[in-house]
């Protein structure tokens, strides 16, 4: 029998192993540069060949930190839903008759408390970030339709002035402002009871 928590996970990962024998994943090129760079400098020989591929990944490494951190925290947030789902699932599983479910009840445990120490640390992690919200202008920056308009929409006044530009944001405050009075009065007027005669 598994004595630790750690044990039961592996005995049910075990479970699903791979085949002896199934190819084994690549190694990453960029893995295999570093040995290119490190065999030329210790044989004292040119690193040009390494150069351009180098250059490539070690520049702008802030603006490609952030943009790796970016989605690692999004990572975070599929594993996190991802860990919701099976603490649910491995909750369902736990209330029904465990003797009657495909994992036995230490199994069940080990990967509740596995999942609940994922979500806390995730959740940990996100209070320190988290900051108010104004939904309807963050799905309006996620809204891939809405940016593809926006762009388009960009691409169309892209030669246009600063007055221009400034004119047509004028004129569609007042069409804004003008739909929605149009929109109140509708509203008042659903509202109202009707008189007959």
């Amino acid at each position: 029998m598994p004595s630790s928590n750690t044990a039961v996970i592996a005995n049910l990962l075990s479970r699903k192993r791979d085949e002896p024998g199934s190819p084994v994943e690549p190694i990453s090129d960029t893995v295999r540069m570093v040995a290119r760079l490190s065999n030329a400098i210790s044989k004292g020989q040119d690193i040009a060949p390494v150069k351009t591929d180098m250059v490539r990944i070690i520049s702008n490494q802030p603006e490609k930190s952030d943009l790796f951190q970016a989605l690692m925290n999004f990572v975070d947030q599929e594993r996190l839903a991802d860990m919701i789902v099976t603490r649910a699932r491995v909750e369902k599983e736990i209330k029904r008759d465990v003797e009657s479910g495909a994992l036995t009840y230490s199994e069940c445990m080990a990967v509740w408390q596995f999942t609940n120490s994922i979500i806390e640390t995730i959740q940990n992690k996100a209070a320190k970030l988290n900051k108010p919200v104004d939904s309807t202008a963050v799905f309006e920056k996620v809204d891939v339709n809405r940016l593809q308009s926006d762009q388009i929409n960009r691409e169309k006044w892209e030669g246009t002035t600063p007055q221009g530009r400034q004119i047509i944001r004028m004129k569609l405050f007042e069409l804004k402002r003008y739909v929605a009075v149009e929109i109140e009065q509708q509203k008042e007027q659903a509202t109202q009871p009707a008189i007959n005669v």
